[in-house]
């Protein structure tokens, strides 16, 4: 499951997130059930657009930056398998699922995704500790049902990544997700802020890392990931919180979203655009490194974990 050639640029291990980029397709609006994270809060999920529209969007994925199916949770389509077989091919960069993994725990089902052309899953998982993950997405057994999917899709000669929502919780326990994710042979690590929506707006103070206290556990993770070669990616952090993993932390530009345009999906679209910071520190070098400080964060917690000296834009 790792990634076929793990060397990189003047010998240096792991690539630095800056050298990667990815497109991902929404291709539903649906969830399972509702969690305790930054669900979507999409009320009424519009109509999942059809195959031909969903290909005609892959199109406009930057040359070079591999394709993704994302939702939502894609694997609540029906007509999945087909979607994979119209997508898969060399223009996809090696096709991916980004999944919570539930429904791949069976290799009868996962079977007509890899004869379509699937290569890669990533699979949420935010915890190590069953009970924590758990908890997370209010999913018993959930932590069983996602290495079992992770076991299958490797069976199944897939590479396989793991993704997890970084939360107050669960930021101590990083050094231990990156320690289980060498165990397994995973590859790619993909850690990401957890954002002030859905279920999670309501329970910020409890769920929120806050800056200040996560630099120490991410350090942590960082040499845990270099000794056991695992690559991580940082995702929805600022510049100047994350000095000691800067070189893991994926620039604001690097990941895109496709997004039908049909009637019904504009609260998407709203919800996956990148809004402007409202404020950036004196310091800030601003985009393409660095988009600011999250206004969610902003708005709850203050300054005073950031670089002083706020400038508004």
């Amino acid at each position: 499951m790792k990634n076929p050639d793990p060397t990189t640029k003047g010998g240096d291990w792991p690539v630095p997130a800056t050298d990667w980029c990815e497109s991902r397709l929404v291709v539903t609006a649906r969830t399972r059930q509702p969690t305790r994270l930054d669900d979507w809060p999409v009320e009424v999920p519009p109509p999942d657009p059809p195959i031909a529209e969903l290909t005609a969007l892959a199109q406009q994925a930057p040359a070079g930056s591999g394709l993704w199916i994302a939702g939502g949770e894609p694997t609540l389509r029906g007509d999945l398998p087909a979607l994979v077989t119209a997508l898969a091919g060399p223009q996809s960069g090696g096709l991916g699922l980004r999944t919570d993994g539930l429904a791949l725990a069976d290799p009868t089902a996962l079977a007509p995704l890899v004869d379509g052309g699937l290569e890669r899953v990533r699979l949420f998982l935010h915890s190590p500790r069953p009970e924590a993950h758990d908890w997370l997405v209010k999913q018993p057994g959930a932590t069983r049902q996602v290495i079992r999917a992770l076991r299958a899709c490797a069976t199944a000669g897939l590479t396989v990544e793991l993704e997890a929502t970084i939360t107050r919780p669960t930021m101590s326990q990083l050094v231990d997700l990156v320690e289980l994710a060498s165990r397994l042979d995973i590859g790619d690590l993909h850690l990401r802020r957890l954002v002030a929506r859905g279920p999670a707006a309501d329970a910020t103070l409890m769920l929120a890392a806050r800056f200040a206290l996560l630099e120490h556990h991410l350090q942590e993770a960082v040499t845990a990931a270099a000794a056991g070669r695992v690559r991580l990616f940082l995702h929805g952090h600022p510049l100047c919180t994350v000095p000691s993993a800067d070189r893991y932390r994926v620039p604001p530009q690097k990941v895109g979203w496709l997004v039908p345009e049909a009637s019904g999906w504009r609260p998407v679209s709203d919800l996956l655009a990148r809004p402007a910071p409202q404020a950036r520190c004196q310091d800030c070098p601003g985009l393409p490194q660095c988009d600011g400080a999250p206004a969610d964060y902003v708005a709850q917690f203050g300054w005073s974990e950031l670089t002083p000296g706020a400038l508004t834009p």
